[in-house]
């Protein structure tokens, strides 16, 4: 390839990964509910504009703590052995999850509109 040519691609790369970030941060919509799964199965569904405490009981015989505050859901603590699931940011965003393995439960915040086009349409 020649100068121009890496510039060119470089420079269009640049302009899609630029494009990916704002798409990414700017373009979800808020969630309205919190759907909690156990193995696959819907164990729940709460409200984001209502404060709440969960205790969700997970597969491997864990109890997780779920909190739903100021419109955000966030797993306060959990039995399980890494962790991993207390670590992770609030969530508050459409298709935005919480997933703690050992336990095979998933959190997942869902919008309250169905949208007629999505992004890749």
């Amino acid at each position: 390839m020649k100068k121009k040519e890496k510039s060119l691609f470089i420079f269009l790369l640049a302009l899609v990964c630029f494009g990916y970030v704002i798409s990414a941060f700017y373009t979800k919509e808020e969630a309205g509910r919190i759907f909690i799964y156990v193995s696959g199965e819907e164990i729940g569904s709460y409200p984001l504009n209502e404060d709440t405490n969960i205790t969700i009981e997970g597969e491997a015989g864990f109890s997780n703590h779920l909190v739903i505050k100021g419109g955000k859901a966030y797993m306060e603590s959990a039995g399980c052995p890494d962790q991993i699931c207390v670590q992770e940011k609030a969530i508050f965003k459409n298709k935005e999850t919480i997933v703690c393995l050992p336990n095979k439960i998933v959190v997942e915040a869902v919008s309250e509109e169905e949208k007629e086009l999505d992004g890749v349409t």
